[in-house]
C-alpha cells in the first residue's frame, strides 16, 4: 500500500515535469540535432518528447537521470525498504534519532576515521564518473 503511495507521487511529479516542459521535438529534428539535444539534456537535466506523426513515441534523457530513475524505481519495488524508509519517518516525526556526533561518541568513532573514509569514498566516486 504505502509503495504505491510513492511511486504514485514520484510517478505524477515526473510526469508533470516531462509534459509541462515543452520539449517537444519531431524524430526528423532529433536527426539533424541529436549531438545539441544531447548536450541540452544533460546540461539542463530535463528530457525531450520525441514525436512521430505529433504523436509522442521516445523520451530521450540523460544517463545521469535514467540511473535515477532506475534507483528510484528498485527502492520503490522493495517492499522491506519501503517499510524500513516508513519506519525512519515515524521515527523522526517522533523524535526518536541521534545526531550524528553522539553516534560517533557511542560507537567510538573519531574524526579523522570518519573524515578519512569519506574523502576515499569521495575519491572513489569521482574515479567512476
Amino acid at each position: 500500500m504505502f509503495e504505491h503511495m510513492y511511486i504514485n507521487m514520484y510517478t505524477t511529479h515526473m510526469e508533470k515535469k516531462m509534459l509541462n516542459n515543452g520539449r517537444h521535438l519531431n524524430a526528423t529534428d532529433v536527426r539533424k540535432h541529436l549531438f545539441d539535444i544531447i548536450n541540452k539534456v544533460n546540461d539542463e537535466s530535463l528530457p525531450y518528447t520525441i514525436t512521430i506523426n505529433g504523436r509522442p513515441e521516445a523520451v530521450i534523457m540523460s544517463k545521469d537521470d535514467y540511473d535515477a530513475w532506475t534507483a528510484t524505481i528498485e527502492t520503490l519495488c522493495d517492499r522491506d525498504l519501503i517499510q524500513k524508509i516508513l519506519e525512519g519517518d515515524a521515527d523522526i516525526k517522533r523524535g526518536r534519532f541521534s545526531d550524528w556526533e553522539k553516534v560517533k561518541k557511542n560507537l567510538q568513532i573519531s574524526t579523522n576515521v570518519s573524515n578519512n573514509t569519506r574523502k576515499q569514498s569521495n575519491k572513489r566516486t569521482q574515479k567512476t564518473r
